[in-house]
């Protein structure tokens, strides 16, 4: 069984836990049959504005997109040579069109069917609206400094998250307290990369939301700052010790 499947029993035997099972969902890497079969067998990154064509059946008018989270089970319900890309199940929650019934891991003991109103759903619910600067009033206190609590799991999740992103090469958790009224403090992700272009970092970004709001609730916030040399960001790397930190690499 794979995490994706005992996810899903756990969540089947106890509906409390669905919400666990789709936020594992969301950051599962996914593979989708499509049409195209490349000509040399090999990897390649998707470029930004690329068309992805999948495979898509159709059952009493109802059309289903298949998907997998893992390359044997697609191979083994294909039973031909298929292309298929792989992409984080939050971007597929982002990208592919509405209507579509989704069927993960068809034909194995452990398929799931998402129709479209859960669907809907998981993108009311995991969806993190684009944040907007707010104008914070001159000679206003800021306190920053490492979180008073951090959420149960959030920290396992975003470290989870981190790893997968080959680009990232450290992040800090740390908090800020903005001193105007009605404000509370917030948590704040400082996450610096290799170098990566923006198209990378937008996919780093919404990769580590969708891991954020899967250990946060409704109400608390996390600001997210990549690769940004603001004085919050410089305060909290140099006051907040990194949770995530690729290895240096080994001396000749």
């Amino acid at each position: 069984m794979t995490p994706l499947d005992k996810a899903l029993q756990a969540a089947m035997k106890d509906g409390v836990k669905a919400g666990q099972f789709y936020g594992l969902f969301l950051q599962t890497d996914i593979f989708i049959p499509t049409h195209e079969v490349p000509e040399v067998e090999g990897e390649r990154h998707v470029d930004d504005d690329e068309v992805i064509n999948p495979i898509i059946l159709e059952n009493e008018g109802d059309k289903i997109l298949l998907l997998f989270d893992q390359l044997e089970r697609l191979q083994n319900f294909a039973h031909r040579e298929l292309g298929y890309v792989v992409l984080p199940g939050h971007v597929i929650l982002d990208s592919m069109p509405e209507g579509l019934r989704w069927v993960l891991n068809h034909g194995t003991d452990h398929a799931k069917e998402f129709v479209p109103e859960e669907i809907e759903y998981l993108k009311r619910e995991f969806q993190q609206p684009r944040s907007e600067q707010a104008e914070v009033p001159e000679d206003t206190k800021i306190m920053i400094g490492a979180p008073a609590k951090v959420p149960e799991g959030l920290m396992a999740a975003l470290k989870e998250a981190c790893q997968r992103n080959g680009d990232i090469v450290a992040a800090h958790l740390g908090q800020i307290f903005i001193g105007t009224e009605g404000e509370v403090p917030h948590l704040a992700l400082v996450v610096s990369t290799n170098g990566a272009n923006n198209v990378v970092k937008t996919a780093i970004m919404a990769e580590l939301t969708t891991a954020a709001r899967t250990a946060l609730g409704k109400d608390e916030q996390i600001e997210l700052l990549i690769d940004q040399q603001s004085e919050i960001s410089q305060v909290i790397t140099r006051e907040v010790a990194a949770f995530y930190q690729t290895p240096s690499p080994a001396a000749d």
